[in-house]
């Protein structure tokens, strides 16, 4: 959105059709034929933080999972529009984890927006960073993030339903057992 208006880049096909310099964006109507407002995409970009200390268990805060049940979850923070997926997840440590105790980790779960298939979805596109907590105390509360709990591999599966991320508790086991390559890794 640009002021009110919907922006759409598309390269001119005639100077009669297209008045404007390639490049240039082309302001849409706000409303259509009928008066009804244009709605934007829906869509939202979610970044994800595995913290896994020493003992090979993952910190996990209260939230709600997306079948409705108050569940533990890992941290995941909102992007704002130009943000990467790094900075977002360094804006959410920072409100509670002492970042001199943590390392980041050279693998980063991937899951990709699925194509809208109702015209009201919200689309979401999420990413997993993973770090290692290298302290030698173990945080039970986070300032920012709030109580956090520490999950062995038992409860990594529920993360699939509660965070979901399919296959996240693959991508957990991979890293901590050291099979799964450095890189961005795609979760389906």
């Amino acid at each position: 959105m640009h002021g009110g208006r919907n922006l759409l880049y598309r390269k001119p096909c005639g100077a009669a059709a297209y008045p404007h310099r390639p490049g240039c964006p082309v302001l849409l109507p706000e409303h259509d034929a009928r008066g009804l407002p244009i709605p934007g995409p829906r869509f939202r970009r979610v970044a994800f933080v595995a913290v896994i200390d020493r003992r090979q268990t993952v910190a996990l805060v209260p939230g709600r999972s997306t079948i409705g049940t108050h569940r533990w979850t890992l941290p995941s923070i909102h992007l704002h529009q130009t943000e990467s997926y790094a900075s977002a997840a360094r804006r959410l440590l920072a409100k509670g984890l002492p970042g001199e105790f943590l390392r980041w980790g050279r693998v980063e779960g991937r899951r990709w927006a699925p194509v809208p298939t109702l015209r009201d979805e919200v689309r979401r596109e999420a990413h997993v960073l993973l770090f290692r907590w290298t302290g030698s105390y173990e945080v039970m509360h986070a300032e920012g993030l709030g109580p956090l709990h520490w999950a062995g591999r038992a409860l990594w599966s529920g993360l699939v339903d509660d965070c979901g991320l399919p296959d996240i508790d693959l991508l957990l086991i991979g890293y901590v057992e050291g099979w799964i390559p450095d890189g961005p890794i795609t979760l389906e």
